[in-house]
Protein backbone atom coordinates (compact mmCIF):
# COMPACT_ATOMS: atom_id res chain seq x y z
CA UNK A 1 0.00 0.00 0.00
CA UNK A 2 1.13 3.33 -0.69
CA UNK A 3 0.34 6.89 1.08
CA UNK A 4 0.07 10.01 -1.09
CA UNK A 5 0.08 13.47 0.93
CA UNK A 6 -0.17 17.29 0.22
CA UNK A 7 2.61 19.01 1.69
CA UNK A 8 3.52 22.09 2.27
CA UNK A 9 7.15 23.14 0.62
CA UNK A 10 8.88 23.05 4.51
CA UNK A 11 7.36 19.52 5.80
CA UNK A 12 8.29 18.21 2.11
CA UNK A 13 11.55 18.77 2.93
CA UNK A 14 11.99 17.64 6.32
CA UNK A 15 10.53 14.38 5.76
CA UNK A 16 12.64 13.96 2.70
CA UNK A 17 15.72 14.26 5.05
CA UNK A 18 13.72 12.14 7.58
CA UNK A 19 13.63 9.61 4.65
CA UNK A 20 17.16 9.67 3.53
CA UNK A 21 18.66 9.57 7.25
CA UNK A 22 16.00 6.11 7.61
CA UNK A 23 17.71 4.51 4.54
CA UNK A 24 21.52 5.93 5.71
CA UNK A 25 20.74 4.12 8.70
CA UNK A 26 18.43 1.01 7.74
CA UNK A 27 15.61 1.54 7.36
CA UNK A 28 13.32 -0.86 9.12
CA UNK A 29 16.08 -1.60 11.65
CA UNK A 30 16.71 2.15 12.52
CA UNK A 31 13.09 2.45 13.73
CA UNK A 32 13.13 -0.42 15.84
CA UNK A 33 15.71 0.80 17.28
CA UNK A 34 13.33 3.11 19.21
CA UNK A 35 10.91 0.55 20.35
CA UNK A 36 11.21 0.55 24.40
CA UNK A 37 9.08 -2.03 25.56
CA UNK A 38 7.52 -2.93 22.30
CA UNK A 39 6.35 0.50 21.80
CA UNK A 40 6.97 4.17 20.47
CA UNK A 41 4.95 7.56 21.23
CA UNK A 42 3.70 10.36 18.91
CA UNK A 43 3.07 13.58 19.66
CA UNK A 44 0.63 15.92 16.75
CA UNK A 45 2.43 19.43 15.52
CA UNK A 46 0.39 19.98 12.76
CA UNK A 47 -3.05 19.37 10.78
CA UNK A 48 -5.07 20.28 8.13
CA UNK A 49 -7.88 19.37 5.86
CA UNK A 50 -6.49 17.49 3.29
CA UNK A 51 -6.99 19.23 0.26
CA UNK A 52 -6.19 17.68 -3.42
CA UNK A 53 -4.20 21.05 -4.83
CA UNK A 54 -3.33 21.66 -8.56
CA UNK A 55 -1.79 24.92 -9.32
CA UNK A 56 -4.58 27.77 -8.93
CA UNK A 57 -7.12 25.48 -8.84
CA UNK A 58 -7.08 24.54 -12.61
CA UNK A 59 -8.22 20.81 -12.20
CA UNK A 60 -10.34 20.66 -9.36
CA UNK A 61 -11.82 24.09 -9.21
CA UNK A 62 -12.22 25.41 -12.97
CA UNK A 63 -14.85 27.98 -12.61
CA UNK A 64 -12.66 29.70 -9.76
CA UNK A 65 -11.78 29.77 -6.70
CA UNK A 66 -14.66 31.32 -4.30
CA UNK A 67 -14.89 35.11 -4.64
CA UNK A 68 -17.69 35.86 -1.95
CA UNK A 69 -16.94 35.83 1.45
CA UNK A 70 -18.88 37.56 4.37
CA UNK A 71 -17.31 41.31 3.87
CA UNK A 72 -18.48 40.55 0.15
CA UNK A 73 -21.52 39.33 0.46
CA UNK A 74 -22.80 41.33 3.36
CA UNK A 75 -21.96 44.34 0.77
CA UNK A 76 -23.82 42.75 -2.00
CA UNK A 77 -26.65 42.18 0.49
CA UNK A 78 -26.51 46.11 2.06
CA UNK A 79 -25.44 48.07 -0.79
CA UNK A 80 -24.61 51.30 0.28
CA UNK A 81 -27.19 53.28 -1.83
CA UNK A 82 -28.72 55.84 0.86
CA UNK A 83 -31.30 52.98 2.31
CA UNK A 84 -31.58 53.31 6.12
CA UNK A 85 -31.39 50.23 7.74
CA UNK A 86 -30.83 48.97 11.46
CA UNK A 87 -27.81 46.89 12.86
CA UNK A 88 -30.53 44.69 14.02
CA UNK A 89 -31.61 43.51 10.63
CA UNK A 90 -28.13 43.57 8.83
CA UNK A 91 -25.01 42.88 11.48
CA UNK A 92 -26.74 40.98 14.00
CA UNK A 93 -29.19 38.97 11.46
CA UNK A 94 -26.26 37.16 9.47
CA UNK A 95 -24.63 36.79 12.72
CA UNK A 96 -28.28 34.71 13.72
CA UNK A 97 -27.67 32.80 10.92
CA UNK A 98 -24.32 31.49 11.53
CA UNK A 99 -25.27 30.70 14.96
CA UNK A 100 -29.14 29.30 14.23
CA UNK A 101 -28.70 28.01 10.45
CA UNK A 102 -31.41 27.09 8.96
CA UNK A 103 -32.74 24.07 6.46
CA UNK A 104 -34.59 26.42 4.56
CA UNK A 105 -31.44 29.07 4.02
CA UNK A 106 -31.68 30.00 0.78
CA UNK A 107 -27.95 30.14 -1.21
CA UNK A 108 -27.85 33.76 -2.88
CA UNK A 109 -23.84 33.83 -4.04
CA UNK A 110 -21.78 31.15 -5.66
CA UNK A 111 -20.28 28.34 -4.54
CA UNK A 112 -18.21 26.43 -6.27
CA UNK A 113 -17.26 23.16 -5.76
CA UNK A 114 -13.70 21.13 -5.80
CA UNK A 115 -13.93 18.68 -8.25
CA UNK A 116 -11.57 16.26 -10.31
CA UNK A 117 -10.67 13.12 -9.90
CA UNK A 118 -8.17 12.85 -7.32
CA UNK A 119 -9.15 13.72 -3.67
CA UNK A 120 -7.36 12.41 -0.21
CA UNK A 121 -8.96 10.38 2.12
CA UNK A 122 -9.63 6.44 2.65
CA UNK A 123 -12.54 4.11 1.27
CA UNK A 124 -14.85 4.00 4.26
CA UNK A 125 -17.13 1.09 3.21
CA UNK A 126 -15.41 -0.66 0.63
CA UNK A 127 -17.60 -0.10 -1.84
CA UNK A 128 -16.77 2.70 -5.19
CA UNK A 129 -19.03 5.04 -6.41
CA UNK A 130 -19.43 7.71 -8.35
CA UNK A 131 -19.15 10.21 -6.57
CA UNK A 132 -16.37 9.09 -4.84
CA UNK A 133 -12.24 10.20 -5.74
CA UNK A 134 -9.25 8.19 -6.43
CA UNK A 135 -6.76 9.03 -4.37
CA UNK A 136 -3.09 10.49 -6.28
CA UNK A 137 -1.33 6.74 -5.91
CA UNK A 138 -4.32 4.94 -7.10
CA UNK A 139 -6.91 3.71 -4.73
CA UNK A 140 -9.96 4.13 -5.70
CA UNK A 141 -13.37 4.42 -3.73
CA UNK A 142 -12.06 7.79 -2.04
CA UNK A 143 -14.59 8.77 0.45
CA UNK A 144 -14.04 12.83 0.98
CA UNK A 145 -17.36 14.44 0.58
CA UNK A 146 -15.73 17.76 2.97
CA UNK A 147 -13.11 18.32 0.14
CA UNK A 148 -15.91 19.29 -2.51
CA UNK A 149 -16.99 21.85 0.26
CA UNK A 150 -13.59 23.55 1.54
CA UNK A 151 -11.55 22.75 -1.82
CA UNK A 152 -12.08 25.67 -3.67
CA UNK A 153 -12.20 27.95 -0.48
CA UNK A 154 -8.41 29.76 -0.34
CA UNK A 155 -9.07 29.64 3.70
CA UNK A 156 -8.36 25.73 3.42
CA UNK A 157 -5.72 25.86 0.80
CA UNK A 158 -1.85 25.96 1.25
CA UNK A 159 0.45 27.25 1.89
CA UNK A 160 -0.68 30.84 2.81
CA UNK A 161 -4.80 29.83 3.83
CA UNK A 162 -5.65 30.81 7.57
CA UNK A 163 -5.85 26.82 8.41
CA UNK A 164 -1.96 26.95 7.75
CA UNK A 165 -1.19 30.17 9.42
CA UNK A 166 -3.44 29.43 12.47
CA UNK A 167 -4.31 26.08 12.83
CA UNK A 168 -0.78 24.56 13.06
CA UNK A 169 0.36 27.44 15.30
CA UNK A 170 -2.39 27.00 17.14
CA UNK A 171 -1.72 23.42 17.62
CA UNK A 172 1.88 23.93 18.38
CA UNK A 173 1.64 26.23 21.64
CA UNK A 174 -2.27 25.25 22.93
CA UNK A 175 -1.69 22.84 25.59
CA UNK A 176 -4.98 21.58 25.00
CA UNK A 177 -4.64 20.45 21.42
CA UNK A 178 -1.54 18.36 22.07
CA UNK A 179 -2.78 15.10 20.86
CA UNK A 180 -0.53 11.84 21.77
CA UNK A 181 -0.43 8.61 19.77
CA UNK A 182 1.08 5.20 21.36
CA UNK A 183 1.84 2.03 19.80
CA UNK A 184 1.97 -1.08 21.50
CA UNK A 185 2.63 -4.12 21.19
CA UNK A 186 4.39 -3.68 18.33
CA UNK A 187 7.05 -6.36 16.63
CA UNK A 188 8.43 -4.35 14.03
CA UNK A 189 7.08 -0.79 12.15
CA UNK A 190 7.52 -2.07 8.79
CA UNK A 191 5.16 -5.00 9.03
CA UNK A 192 2.78 -6.04 12.20
CA UNK A 193 -0.41 -7.63 11.62
CA UNK A 194 -1.36 -6.81 15.24
CA UNK A 195 -0.92 -3.37 17.26
CA UNK A 196 -2.33 -1.55 19.96
CA UNK A 197 -2.84 2.02 19.63
CA UNK A 198 -3.90 4.64 22.44
CA UNK A 199 -5.17 7.85 22.13
CA UNK A 200 -4.18 10.45 24.67
CA UNK A 201 -3.89 14.33 25.58
CA UNK A 202 -0.12 15.33 26.51
CA UNK A 203 0.82 18.17 29.19
CA UNK A 204 3.74 19.42 27.79
CA UNK A 205 5.47 21.88 25.52
CA UNK A 206 6.87 21.03 22.10
CA UNK A 207 10.61 19.93 21.86
CA UNK A 208 12.36 22.49 19.24
CA UNK A 209 15.85 23.08 18.11
CA UNK A 210 17.41 25.70 18.46
CA UNK A 211 15.54 28.43 16.71
CA UNK A 212 12.38 27.48 18.45
CA UNK A 213 10.35 27.01 15.66
CA UNK A 214 11.47 23.42 13.88
CA UNK A 215 9.53 20.78 15.94
CA UNK A 216 12.08 17.94 16.68
CA UNK A 217 11.97 14.06 17.67
CA UNK A 218 12.95 12.76 21.01
CA UNK A 219 11.28 14.88 23.04
CA UNK A 220 8.66 14.04 26.29
CA UNK A 221 4.99 14.40 26.88
CA UNK A 222 3.32 13.62 30.24
CA UNK A 223 -0.09 11.99 29.80
CA UNK A 224 -3.27 13.94 31.03
CA UNK A 225 -5.32 11.83 33.45
CA UNK A 226 -7.61 14.28 34.71
CA UNK A 227 -8.69 16.74 31.81
CA UNK A 228 -7.73 14.69 28.97
CA UNK A 229 -9.60 11.49 30.31
CA UNK A 230 -12.45 11.71 27.62
CA UNK A 231 -10.25 11.61 25.19
CA UNK A 232 -8.20 8.64 26.19
CA UNK A 233 -9.01 5.97 23.56
CA UNK A 234 -7.74 2.63 23.04
CA UNK A 235 -8.10 0.90 19.03
CA UNK A 236 -6.60 -1.85 17.37
CA UNK A 237 -4.69 -1.70 13.96
CA UNK A 238 -1.86 -3.40 11.92
CA UNK A 239 1.00 -2.10 10.15
CA UNK A 240 1.75 -2.78 6.31
CA UNK A 241 4.85 -1.57 4.14
CA UNK A 242 5.23 0.85 6.79
CA UNK A 243 1.95 2.44 7.43
CA UNK A 244 -0.60 2.26 10.60
CA UNK A 245 -3.98 1.27 9.67
CA UNK A 246 -6.63 1.21 12.38
CA UNK A 247 -9.56 -0.53 12.51
CA UNK A 248 -12.79 1.47 11.85
CA UNK A 249 -14.19 2.94 15.44
CA UNK A 250 -15.83 6.26 16.56
CA UNK A 251 -12.67 8.50 17.21
CA UNK A 252 -13.29 11.86 19.53
CA UNK A 253 -10.52 14.37 19.50
CA UNK A 254 -9.19 17.65 21.07
CA UNK A 255 -9.01 20.99 19.03
CA UNK A 256 -9.03 24.67 19.72
CA UNK A 257 -8.18 27.72 18.08
CA UNK A 258 -8.01 31.41 19.94
CA UNK A 259 -8.42 28.80 23.40
CA UNK A 260 -12.21 28.58 22.19
CA UNK A 261 -11.85 24.19 23.20
CA UNK A 262 -14.40 22.13 20.92
CA UNK A 263 -13.86 18.81 19.84
CA UNK A 264 -14.22 16.51 16.72
CA UNK A 265 -15.60 13.20 16.15
CA UNK A 266 -14.87 11.00 13.77
CA UNK A 267 -17.55 8.63 12.90
CA UNK A 268 -15.74 5.06 12.16
CA UNK A 269 -12.58 6.88 11.91
CA UNK A 270 -9.30 4.99 10.96
CA UNK A 271 -5.61 6.61 10.89
CA UNK A 272 -3.38 5.71 8.17
CA UNK A 273 -0.24 7.04 9.07
CA UNK A 274 3.37 6.58 7.46
CA UNK A 275 5.18 5.14 10.74
CA UNK A 276 9.07 5.73 11.66
CA UNK A 277 11.14 6.16 14.42
CA UNK A 278 11.61 10.10 13.66
CA UNK A 279 7.69 10.60 13.36
CA UNK A 280 4.28 9.54 11.77
CA UNK A 281 2.23 11.31 9.11
CA UNK A 282 -0.82 10.82 6.96
CA UNK A 283 -4.30 11.28 7.55
CA UNK A 284 -7.19 10.65 10.18
CA UNK A 285 -10.43 9.90 7.76
CA UNK A 286 -14.42 9.36 8.71
CA UNK A 287 -17.80 11.14 8.72
CA UNK A 288 -18.01 13.83 10.70
CA UNK A 289 -21.19 15.08 12.29
CA UNK A 290 -21.90 18.49 10.42
CA UNK A 291 -23.40 20.07 13.10
CA UNK A 292 -20.56 19.30 15.71
CA UNK A 293 -18.26 20.00 13.13
CA UNK A 294 -19.59 23.51 11.86
CA UNK A 295 -19.91 24.96 15.54
CA UNK A 296 -16.31 23.78 16.26
CA UNK A 297 -15.34 25.98 13.20
CA UNK A 298 -17.33 29.00 14.69
CA UNK A 299 -16.39 28.55 17.90
CA UNK A 300 -12.77 29.28 16.68
CA UNK A 301 -12.70 31.50 13.88
CA UNK A 302 -15.45 34.25 14.00
CA UNK A 303 -16.31 35.85 10.86
CA UNK A 304 -13.50 38.77 11.04
CA UNK A 305 -10.97 35.67 10.73
CA UNK A 306 -13.10 33.47 7.91
CA UNK A 307 -13.24 37.18 6.27
CA UNK A 308 -9.41 36.42 5.52
CA UNK A 309 -9.86 33.13 2.84
CA UNK A 310 -13.57 34.20 2.12
CA UNK A 311 -15.21 31.81 4.37
CA UNK A 312 -19.01 32.67 5.14
CA UNK A 313 -20.59 30.28 7.34
CA UNK A 314 -24.15 30.04 6.19
CA UNK A 315 -22.78 29.28 2.39
CA UNK A 316 -20.57 26.47 4.14
CA UNK A 317 -22.95 25.05 6.42
CA UNK A 318 -25.60 24.83 3.35
CA UNK A 319 -23.04 22.96 0.99
CA UNK A 320 -22.18 20.56 3.58
CA UNK A 321 -25.80 19.48 4.01
CA UNK A 322 -25.71 19.19 0.18
CA UNK A 323 -22.86 16.89 0.37
CA UNK A 324 -23.76 15.22 3.40
CA UNK A 325 -23.07 11.49 2.61
CA UNK A 326 -23.67 9.03 5.93
CA UNK A 327 -24.95 9.03 9.13
CA UNK A 328 -28.87 9.48 7.80
CA UNK A 329 -31.33 10.66 11.02
CA UNK A 330 -33.48 7.91 11.75
CA UNK A 331 -37.22 10.23 11.41
CA UNK A 332 -35.72 12.66 8.57
CA UNK A 333 -33.57 9.82 6.26
CA UNK A 334 -31.32 12.97 5.57
CA UNK A 335 -27.56 12.25 6.27
CA UNK A 336 -26.39 14.13 8.92
CA UNK A 337 -22.32 13.27 8.48
CA UNK A 338 -19.95 14.28 5.91
CA UNK A 339 -16.73 12.21 4.65
CA UNK A 340 -13.58 13.90 5.34
CA UNK A 341 -9.63 13.58 5.78
CA UNK A 342 -7.76 15.61 7.79
CA UNK A 343 -3.97 15.42 7.46
CA UNK A 344 -2.23 15.17 10.65
CA UNK A 345 2.10 15.22 10.75
CA UNK A 346 3.60 13.83 14.34
CA UNK A 347 7.43 13.74 15.79
CA UNK A 348 8.62 10.67 18.21
CA UNK A 349 8.02 11.13 21.88
CA UNK A 350 8.68 9.43 25.29
CA UNK A 351 5.31 9.25 26.92
CA UNK A 352 5.18 8.85 30.87
CA UNK A 353 2.06 8.47 32.56
CA UNK A 354 1.73 9.24 35.97
CA UNK A 355 2.49 6.55 39.10
CA UNK A 356 1.58 6.43 42.48
CA UNK A 357 3.27 10.29 43.18
CA UNK A 358 0.33 11.98 43.04
CA UNK A 359 2.97 15.43 42.39
CA UNK A 360 2.90 14.27 38.64
CA UNK A 361 -0.64 14.43 38.25
CA UNK A 362 -2.06 16.56 35.47
CA UNK A 363 -2.87 20.24 36.41
CA UNK A 364 -3.48 21.78 33.07
CA UNK A 365 -6.50 22.28 31.41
Amino acid sequence: MKLSLMLSPRALMVSCVAAAWLANAGGTAAADSVLKNRSIGYVLTDEYWAVYQTAEGKDECPQGLIKMGPREQFRELFPEDGTKRTVVETQLMREGQIWHPSPDYKEQFPYPEAGGKYSYGVNLDGTVGPNDFTSPDGEKGIKNQLYRALGCNEHFRGPDGVQFALTNKMVRIVPYNRLLIELTNVDDLGNDPDVNVSIERGLDTLLTDGTGDLIIPGGTQRVDTRFGKKYTQRLHGKIVDGVLMTDQTDIRIMHTQNDNPSEEVYRRGTFRLKVSAEGAQGILAGYNDIDSLYYGMNRNLGTYFQAYGRLTSQSLYKKMRELADGFPDPKTGKNTAISSAMTMMFKQVFIERPGKDKNKEATAH
